[in-house]
């Protein structure tokens, strides 16, 4: 690409150097290469792009409800907290009942809904738990054995042993029982008399 001056001199125009240096001042002022105004150009459309850009981003802004918005984070702040409460209580109430099958696991009651009735009522007595202890279960037992005393076996009882015999087995007419005379005879004992 040729300069000004090259282009001058072949118009046949030549500048002397003090009228040279004002001449390239101002007409660098006034004028632009091609080059100089495509860059300009380039710049201009990016500018257009990102004005036309975002001018579509506001046109879209402005059909957004804001009341919508705020009704909609309001409604999920008020499931999230639904959400905590929830859980909040549904730890609580497993903990409640841990402490509670650990504190009626040694107690003997008479019979399964004597037991049943017994853990109802204690789940509806709602007592504190502290470091996996109910407080207050001592006295609420004591009242509930002295309120309904037939519910619990007595401590000191034990539990009658099971005699398994052989089905169909009749019994000897000696007195003996035909498995232990089956037994005996299996080990080599003699037989009882």
């Amino acid at each position: 690409m040729k300069g000004i001056f090259e282009i001058l001199k072949d118009a046949g125009i030549e500048l002397d150097d003090d009228k040279r240096v004002s001449f390239e001042k101002e007409f660098c002022s006034n004028y632009k290469t091609i080059a100089e105004f495509a860059k300009k150009t380039e710049k201009l459309q990016a500018y257009e792009e990102q004005l036309a850009t975002m001018t579509a981003q506001i046109d879209d802004l402005k059909k957004v409800d804001i009341e919508s918005i705020k009704n909609l984070a309001d409604e999920w702040k008020t499931k999230a907290e639904t959400i905590e409460k929830e859980s909040a209580e549904k730890e609580r109430r497993w903990m409640y009942e841990d402490a509670l099958r650990n504190h009626t696991s040694s107690i003997k009651f008479t019979s399964e809904s004597a037991r049943k009735a017994f853990v109802s009522d204690a789940i509806a007595k709602q007592m504190d738990v502290k470091d996996g202890k109910l407080n207050g279960f001592d006295d609420f037992l004591k009242g509930y054995k002295d309120t309904d005393a037939a519910a619990f076996a007595a401590e000191n009882e034990t539990e009658a042993p099971k005699i398994v015999t052989d089905k169909g087995a009749q019994p000897n007419p000696g007195g003996g029982n035909p498995l232990f005379d089956k037994m005996r005879q299996a080990a080599g004992l003699k037989q009882k008399e």
